[in-house]
């Protein structure tokens, strides 16, 4: 599969996850000392999300291993 598809799934679910659980992108970027743009560019799948970003989003997030789980693998 593509990668660059692959980035955007995982943002799709991460976003969704987000929308969820009521958690503003903005408050994300604050949190993560990242601009808007570049959270915003992650959450499209534009740019990819790395493994140390996704474990910090579930920490502010308090995502359980179930939503992580989600997010990467779609299940």
């Amino acid at each position: 599969m593509d990668s660059k598809l692959i980035d955007k799934e995982i943002a799709a679910r991460c976003k969704g996850k987000l929308t969820e659980k009521r958690i503003k992108m903005c408050s994300i970027a604050r949190e993560m000392k990242m601009s808007q743009n570049s959270i915003y560019q992650k959450m499209l799948g534009n740019s990819p999300l790395t493994v140390s970003e996704l474990a910090t989003i579930a920490a502010i997030c308090r995502f359980t291993r179930e939503d992580v789980n989600f997010i990467i693998f779609g299940m």
